[in-house]
């Protein structure tokens, strides 16, 4: 659902929400320099472990897709609002699905899952972890993006809530925190081995990501 960070939740946890939000054009173009280091990262991963089949869970308006240029497996994008899905499907460069994707039941095993700025839109982000880790295929990769929000004592924090859930359920994943200018991203990235969580290796260079990304201490 893209870059929607500082956005009122409470607002846009419906379809006509977001559908409205999308054709006012607040969307068009919206964190596209800032979620490029971001998006370089999640797509670097994909490339190396060889995904032919990639779910984009909460895809907006594509951006990511756009990010994945060079990947030639098969794309599925998964999001609420059928006017970006309409805009999406008239572009073409691969499947995309209207539907809540907490309520949505996936048919398929895919080799790599994302889940970028989501989960933190999500009324019970455990079960949407547990529902998506099940269909993720034997060796496939896990990645989570999650927008580090300000917290405040007068405000809950999704955000904040949304990455404990994560640590809880993924204690073992690797992390990499992404920063562009005074904004900070928590990327979370795991494969399945053997119905196991693990490591997916060295991170490489912040160079070869275009931006700023390094390893959680």
């Amino acid at each position: 659902m893209g870059i929607a960070n500082e956005v009122d939740r409470s607002r846009m946890l419906s379809m006509p929400n977001w559908d409205k939000a999308y054709l006012s054009g607040v969307y068009d173009g919206w964190g596209e320099a800032e979620s490029s280091p971001r998006f370089a990262l999640i797509g670097g991963f994909c490339t190396q472990s060889g995904a032919t089949n990639i779910l984009d869970v909460g895809c907006g308006t594509g951006m990511l897709r756009v990010s994945l240029c060079q990947y030639r497996g098969r794309y599925t994008g998964l999001d609420c609002s059928s006017v970006m899905i309409r805009r999406l499907q008239e572009k073409g460069g691969g499947d995309f699905i209207c539907a809540d994707a907490e309520q949505w039941t996936p048919t398929n095993q895919y080799d790599a899952i994302i889940l970028n700025e989501v989960l933190y839109y999500f009324k019970d982000p455990l079960s949407a972890l547990i529902k998506y880790y099940a269909v993720l295929s034997p060796d496939g990769v896990f990645i989570i993006s999650i927008f580090k929000r300000r917290s405040s004592f007068w405000q809950p924090n999704p955000n904040r809530r949304a990455i404990e859930v994560v640590e809880d359920f993924l204690p073992s994943a690797s992390r990499c925190h992404v920063s562009e200018g005074n904004r900070t991203w928590e990327v979370f990235v795991c494969k399945k081995v053997n119905g196991q969580t693990s490591k997916i290796g060295e991170f490489r260079s912040n160079e070869e990501w275009g931006g700023n990304a390094r390893l959680a201490d």
